[in-house]
């Protein structure tokens, strides 16, 4: 099934109890961007700079095939639903039920994770040209994302619950998808220098992936 043949639910959809229960992501934003710079810096202690050696264009696939998994596993229907659900089956594409059930050690809540983290690691590498190192603009460029989040993202994310979400996070996925197709194809890194408001892009893509890992932990 094609996600570009399923709408989110409309807000009439959303269990109203389940609204009262996710009013505090805004308290994970800071722990989970932090968490995303301390990570990013112990990688590199046993990796290096592995993510860009083969430039852009290898930059860019470690993200499309992070993006291909979480896709492949948010699109199935979930029956019955996770345990602790407030509804009585989960639909395609809810993104919050499948990162609640999938219980893998290395599973979609990792590769949210990864992805996010993927994305910062581009958008500091290219400013990186700027000043310093890449892994000298990670604090900065997570605070700027918090920050934002905090004066213009309301609680609109969910409001219509985890399809919603996903669809918000989609919508940014397929405009990159899209310019990567441009010559020169699949070179993230080029694209980013290149063409500045592409960077919209991927920071919102980034920004949506930490929302929903911050509305994970609200609600554990």
């Amino acid at each position: 099934m094609s996600r570009r043949n399923v709408y989110p639910i409309g807000p009439e959809d959303v269990n109203p109890e389940e609204e009262k229960l996710l009013s505090t992501y805004l308290d994970f934003l800071n722990e989970v961007a932090q968490d995303d710079v301390e990570g990013l810096e112990k990688a590199e202690e046993s990796y290096g700079d592995s993510w860009k050696k083969r430039g852009g264009v290898g930059a860019f696939m470690m993200l499309a095939r992070k993006w291909d998994r979480i896709e492949k596993q948010v699109e199935k229907r979930l029956i019955p639903a996770p345990t602790g659900a407030l509804d009585s089956g989960v639909d395609a594409y809810d993104i919050f039920a499948h990162m609640r059930a999938d219980e893998r050690p290395e599973g979609l809540r990792d590769d949210v994770r990864d992805l996010r983290r993927y994305l910062l690691l581009c958008e500091a590498e290219v400013k990186s040209a700027v000043k310093g190192s890449y892994l000298d603009q990670l604090k900065e460029i997570a605070e700027e994302d918090v920050a934002t989040i905090r004066v213009i993202e309301e609680p609109s994310f969910k409001k219509r619950g985890g399809v919603g979400a996903f669809f918000k996070a989609a919508s940014h996925w397929d405009v990159i998808e899209f310019q990567m197709e441009q010559e020169p194809k699949w070179d993230i890194l080029n694209h980013l220098r290149a063409t500045p408001p592409f960077g919209f892009q991927v920071r919102w893509l980034r920004r949506y992936l930490l929302l929903i890992e911050a509305e994970m932990r609200s609600r554990a």
